[in-house]
């Protein structure tokens, strides 16, 4: 009797470390919180047009503490569809083969820079009454700068901004609504900006134009927008061929997210496809 007592407490002291070892591996309760998804990675980034074939399956999730044995979270800078997924521009049917964009470029001793508009070389589209403009500088330039935009036919500018020094390089941005500027439908209004070294010469000055449309939004596009996302909305207006509006889409996505290199991938890739390659070269070195 007294042998099975001395053995029967042997196996009940063995039993102690284990139980033990299993307290210290239990997860914190912070380790199993779900991190918010980036705007890169909601839904609507999902649905863009134009995958890549073969750019989006191998691309690995990341695995937080305390998932084990669940499905593993993407994280934003490597989720296939904002990584691999490409904006589209279908050129509107009726932009013509006219030339409208010019860009401009000078080498001397106030400036060695190129001036860009960032639009395609045809009369490019926007459904709004007030939408942005952009352009691109290459260097600084210690030199005035203006910005102009032009209705037909009349000799005074629709609107006019200066500045006492181009000394920003890079993308630049206006929105017409911060000055009240309103596009009226079915009118081509000529946009320019200049680099003016010397305002008693104005030959030498640096000069990048465009054209811009209002058009009205075509079929059910205004509704399907306002229920999208920057990413998305950028995606439906550069499929319909509305430049200026994707454009602006996906750049407030930007701003949103600056750091975000997939973003900005997705910009470049638009303006490649309008011939803008050294526009595009400064969002891929984001």
């Amino acid at each position: 009797m007294r042998l099975e007592l001395y053995f029967a407490a042997l196996f009940a002291a063995s039993l102690i470390p284990f139980s033990k070892g299993v307290a210290q591996v239990t997860p914190s309760p912070t380790a199993s919180v779900t991190p918010a998804a980036s705007p890169a990675t909601s839904p609507t980034a999902a649905n863009l047009p134009y995958q890549p074939p073969g750019a989006a399956g191998n691309i690995p999730g990341r695995v937080s503490a305390g998932t084990r044995g669940k499905s593993p979270i993407p994280s934003p800078a490597t989720s296939p569809t904002a990584a691999s997924t490409k904006l589209f521009y279908k050129p509107p049917a009726a932009s013509g083969n006219i030339p409208t964009r010019v860009s401009g470029g000078a080498r001397g001793e106030a400036v060695d820079a190129v001036l860009i508009a960032l639009v395609p070389n045809h009369v490019a589209l926007t459904t709004q009454s007030q939408p942005s403009l952009f352009w691109f500088q290459s260097k600084p330039a210690k030199a005035k700068f203006e910005l102009t935009v032009v209705e037909p036919k009349k000799p005074k500018p629709l609107l006019s901004l200066t500045a006492a020094e181009a000394d920003k390089p890079g993308i630049h941005r206006v929105k017409l609504a911060k000055y009240k500027v309103e596009l009226q439908p079915d009118v081509a209004y000529e946009w320019s900006v200049a680099i003016v070294p010397d305002a008693e010469n104005r030959s030498r000055d640096v000069i990048a134009k465009g054209v811009i449309k209002r058009i009205n939004p075509p079929g059910d596009l205004a509704n399907r927008v306002a229920q999208m996302g920057d990413l998305e909305r950028a995606a439906a207006y550069a499929q319909a061929g509305i430049w200026y509006d994707a454009f602006e889409s996906v750049s407030n996505a930007i701003e949103a997210d600056p750091g975000n290199a997939s973003l900005h991938a997705q910009r470049a890739s638009l303006l490649q496809q309008v011939g803008l390659s050294e526009a595009a070269a400064l969002d891929k070195k984001k």
